[in-house]
């Protein structure tokens, strides 16, 4: 019973505190901006370099419909303007792939019914990922985005969102996969879509990513991935509108094809309720729901293929916001 409760106390820690500290600054140089964003959290921690080359005014996206904005943003991303380095971190997987892996006995004291390897109560609040660290380069182009209706009194100036597209390149040394970490020198070339709106009290997300991602490792299946996310949030003092599973909510799908047998190595669904409950004034709580499929190459003691192995994973965590 107290191993329990140790356990349910550290799994809540974490999950209570999954909001992150931000820093950014930005100045022009020679009339081009050039920007550094810091976001310091458990989840996701990151660092990044912008250099825009282009002078920009925000674009009025009511005049702009959805097919006219994605054909001007890839047309756009053939001449890029925009270039941004970044480095990224994910602190609590990456915790939890250590305790798995060199402090067995302690990662097992979070384990309910002896299915450490699905009811363990850090897999299940800090899987999702598959890499403890990455460095990206992205080169393409960024659209502000401003709205003007009639004569309403925001100016045409005033940003309520952007777009990018473009190619990033990712590159790291390491993966983890299943909470083990593995050697492995890969790197993807995607080309990438990228945007957020805000109107009035809701802001829309959305990202798209498509390309290929090979490895040195010979376990892990060179493939063409594809990643899709949508996001929908309102403020939190607005009047909600529509139903439980497309207001306040954010999905996420990653799917991995196989070059050599068009297999499918990696499938990842995530589902995310943001605000939905009212938990004490000024606290939202709600949920993150996410299953996981990994296919990797399995070798005797010989260094001989031996098969291919299939693993399942299930997250499950509180989510909340303040």
């Amino acid at each position: 019973m107290i191993r329990f409760l140790l356990a349910a106390f550290f799994v809540f820690f974490y999950s209570f505190y999954s909001f992150a500290l931000q820093y950014s600054f930005g100045t022009k140089i020679g009339g081009h901006r050039v920007a550094t964003a810091l976001e310091l959290g458990i989840r996701k921690s990151f660092i990044d370099f912008q250099f825009d080359f282009k002078k920009r005014e925000p674009r009025n996206l009511v005049d702009m419909s959805e097919g006219d904005l994605y054909l001007e943003m890839f047309k756009k991303s053939l001449l890029p303007g925009y270039i941004v380095f970044e480095a990224t971190s994910y602190p609590y997987y990456h915790l939890g792939t250590y305790l798995h892996e060199d402090h067995t006995s302690f990662y097992d004291h979070f384990t309910l019914f002896d299915l450490s390897e699905t009811l363990n109560l850090i897999r299940v609040t800090a899987g999702g990922e598959e890499k403890p660290y990455v460095f990206s380069l992205f080169f393409g182009e960024v659209i502000p985005f401003s709205r003007v209706v009639g004569t309403t009194d925001i100016k045409k100036k005033d940003q309520v969102g952007y777009a990018l597209s473009g190619w990033i390149i990712d590159y790291s040394n390491r993966r983890e996969q299943n909470f083990f970490s593995r050697q492995d020198n890969w790197f993807d070339v995607l080309y990438k879509v990228k945007g957020s709106k805000t109107f009035q009290d809701e802001t829309i997300s959305w990202r798209f990513e498509i390309g290929p991602m090979f490895h040195d490792n010979r376990e892990f299946i060179d493939a063409v991935t594809l990643f899709l996310m949508r996001e929908h949030q309102f403020n939190k003092k607005a009047d909600k509108t529509g139903n439980f599973f497309w207001t306040d909510v954010r999905y996420q799908y990653q799917w991995h094809i196989a070059s050599s047998d068009y297999r499918s190595p990696l499938n990842i669904f995530t589902l995310q309720k943001i605000e939905a409950y009212k938990f004490f004034p000024k606290i939202y709580t709600g949920f993150m729901l996410g299953f996981r499929y990994d296919r990797f190459r399995a070798y005797d003691a010989s260094d001989n293929f031996v098969k291919y192995n299939g693993e399942y994973s299930v997250y499950l965590a509180p989510t909340f916001v303040f």
